[in-house]
């Protein structure tokens, strides 16, 4: 009794447990049930590098991969600073080539310029060009109605 499954090629089995020994599975009958993720994970690994983490993204699950936005970047030519990018895209992820370029992100009302640098790469654009003003503890009318 024994379970041998191939995901891409099915043919015949033997199903654990099972009181006859002679009954065999067709595919139709093993459709409903999944193969295990071992045997789908080492049917995959040699064909496909897109489920493959990266050091630097890994803030996305790994079999997503990360949100790569295609952004219109218009490369400087030596000695020549790029304008900046200008996007709406808050959710692209920041790419280790993008370090030195400038994006001027949307926060819902303006355009925010942000450099990137070293310590950006694997965050979101969104995350560098605040939507709304901070006003923490700031003091107002009331500030003293304790006095």
């Amino acid at each position: 009794m024994t379970l041998d499954i191939k995901v891409a090629n099915i043919t015949k089995c033997v199903l654990p447990n099972s009181d006859d020994s002679s009954r065999h599975v067709t595919p139709s009958r093993l459709s409903s049930k999944p193969p295990s993720p071992k045997l789908l994970a080492d049917d995959l690994a040699p064909h496909s590098t897109t489920m493959q983490p990266t050091r630097l993204l890994l803030k996305r699950s790994v079999w997503k991969g990360p949100h790569i936005v295609p952004l219109p970047i218009a490369w400087p030519k030596a000695g020549q600073r790029p304008p900046p990018v200008r996007t709406q895209a808050r959710s692209a992820t920041i790419l280790p080539n993008f370090v030195g370029l400038r994006f001027e992100v949307h926060n819902g009302r303006d355009y925010h310029l942000v450099t990137i640098t070293e310590d950006m790469v694997g965050h979101k654009l969104g995350e560098f060009s605040p939507y709304a003003d901070s006003n923490h503890g700031a003091g107002g009318e009331f500030a003293n109605a304790g006095i």
